[in-house]
């Protein structure tokens, strides 16, 4: 283990490093990493929630997501272990980001709809997507598609829960970005 030193002068192993409180480390810590003949640079993130390590590659680059107390060693070898597709997807071309303004399309059901601020509830009328001018358009956007997949969900849980012989007692449509599911008994 390579010793690292932080501002106080003061030299500790990765291994005490990692096992730092997490509000004492960086939020997000910059590594190259050296290989025959690359290099790849990447950024650390920290989750005190997560059991595994995560890979994301966004126009930022390559993320490792870490458990809190995890070594960095394990950003590594996760690195070596999937290194052919972390090239690939780092070679590929990241699409623009489109603002979402009044005038733009945004997808509905794999179909591109034209946005238009309007008065009263956000709606869905042929072409364009109706939506209010009264709430911020992301917001409007995200309350528009949860309430189309609920009653989409509701009817499909319908016909599955007939299908099973089963009973769910609710359905929640949420903005998850990581948990996407539960199941309860």
């Amino acid at each position: 283990m390579s010793p690292k030193k932080l501002k106080t002068g003061l030299r500790l192993k990765s291994s005490v490093l990692a096992a730092l409180a997490p509000a004492m480390r960086p939020k997000n810590e910059a590594y190259l990493l050296r290989l025959a003949d690359k290099e790849i640079a990447y950024q650390v993130e920290r989750s005190s929630r997560r059991r595994s390590i995560g890979l994301k590659i966004t126009a930022d680059g390559l993320t490792i997501v870490l458990p809190a107390r995890a070594p960095i060693k394990e950003a590594e070898r996760a690195i070596q272990s999937k290194l052919k597709w972390i090239l690939a997807k780092l070679a590929q071309p990241m699409p623009a980001v489109v603002a979402l303004a009044a005038g733009s399309s945004v997808l509905w059901q794999g179909q591109a709809k034209f946005v238009q601020l309007a008065a009263g509830r956000t709606r869905l009328e042929a072409e364009i997507l109706y939506v209010s001018e009264l709430i911020p358009l992301p917001t409007a956007l995200t309350r528009f598609y949860q309430r189309s997949a609920k009653a989409y969900f509701l009817q499909r849980l319908g016909f599955w829960s007939e299908q099973m012989g089963l009973q769910p007692r609710q359905l929640f449509v949420s903005s998850a970005k990581s948990r996407w599911g539960v199941a309860l008994p």
